[in-house]
């Protein structure tokens, strides 16, 4: 268990320090988050509620054990769903970047822990 935390935390910096490069070499900027559409916003919600839904379940039939792939999941659904969206209908040219390395690296998070689970 200590082993998959220091991994996934490993993963995490990582992952951390991809975005910084990314944000840095293209030169963008760091501001808080804005939905592309009234699509993209409606998307997203539904995915929160879908995942509050989805934990709620979880921790009400004492399987905490999928707890954490499951959150790492969403996590991966919901940085794809925006790196798509910005990357077909955003303003800026090259503000999905970030996004999809963030995507990239929930995802081999996310394999690493069902890796563990296994």
């Amino acid at each position: 268990m200590i082993e998959m935390m220091v991994i996934v935390a490993f993963i995490m910096f990582i992952t951390w320090l991809l975005m910084c490069y990314v944000y840095i070499k293209y030169n963008l900027p760091v501001e808080m988050y804005r939905t592309v559409n009234q699509f993209h916003k409606w998307l997203e919600i539904s995915l929160f509620v879908m995942f509050i839904a989805s934990v709620t379940v979880l921790m009400l039939t004492s399987l905490y054990t999928f707890l954490e792939p499951v959150i790492i999941a969403f996590l991966t659904i919901g940085f794809g769903v925006r790196a798509y969206m910005e990357y077909k209908h955003g303003i800026e040219e090259k503000s999905h970047l970030p996004d999809l390395v963030a995507a990239v690296g929930s995802s081999v998070t996310l394999i690493v822990v069902i890796m563990f689970l296994i």
